[in-house]
């Protein structure tokens, strides 16, 4: 469960890469390395393939994103790139999350979230580091909109 949700920061700090009104990054596979703090014992490490597609970005634009239920979600556009807040809630678990993400080039992104999260009553806060990158107009076995995670 808890994979799951630092899973679930890490694929909402490649989306935000993809929140702007006109592509500032290229269009085909990208991959994110994150490095997620618990506190508790040593960090996990996640990578993330995701394929960007120019179909999914309008989807994006027009607000067509898939949406978690229980959650909400709100993106702004920065100097440098995006912030975005989530909160998400079930009859088990609270979720709070900011990040920001920052747009190096058209090729490289990096982004940091900070997570409170309550699970059956114990809170947990989590700090991920992620760094994105571009590497090919082809998706190859990636399919738009089913992240690949490891």
């Amino acid at each position: 469960m808890m994979r799951s949700i630092w899973s679930l920061g890490a694929v909402l700090a490649v989306s935000t890469v993809m929140m702007a009104q006109s592509p500032p990054v290229k269009m085909g596979l990208w991959e994110t390395n994150t490095v997620i703090d618990n506190g508790g014992s040593a960090p996990t490490k996640v990578k993330v393939t995701v394929c960007i597609t120019a179909a999914d970005w309008e989807k994006i634009l027009q607000g067509e994103t898939q949406q978690r239920p229980g959650c909400t979600h709100s993106t702004m556009k920065t100097a440098t790139g995006f912030s975005f807040d989530v909160s998400c809630s079930s009859s088990r678990m609270t979720m709070q999350a900011h990040g920001a993400s920052r747009i190096l080039d058209s090729e490289h992104a990096q982004s940091e979230t900070r997570m409170t999260m309550n699970l059956d009553g114990k809170t947990n806060n989590v700090v991920s580091h992620s760094d994105s990158h571009y590497v090919s107009a082809s998706c190859g076995a990636v399919k738009p909109g089913e992240p690949k995670i490891e």
